[in-house]
């Protein structure tokens, strides 16, 4: 991870707040909609879907407004204005 980040330009004054689990549940929640659970294990070295869930998931940007938008095109006309 180190050597990564050096070759990323990441700077290492920021290296202490992105620590490896930092990195691993950032990986395993963007990934978790685009990969089959089983895939996804492969690569973060989990071994149940329960250690997967822990670790993947999480509200990402943009959850919330996702949600009101579906609410709001599945109900809106339900609700009076």
């Amino acid at each position: 991870m180190y050597e990564a980040r050096a070759k990323s330009g990441f700077p290492e004054s920021e290296e202490k707040k992105h620590d490896f689990h930092g990195w691993r549940h950032f990986f395993t929640t963007y990934l978790m909609s685009k990969l089959e659970k089983k895939l996804l294990k492969s690569q973060t070295g989990h071994r149940t879907d329960i250690m997967l869930a822990r670790y993947g998931e999480h509200w990402k940007d943009g959850d919330r407004e996702l949600i009101q938008r579906a609410q709001t095109e599945t109900f809106g006309k339900l609700i009076p204005s």
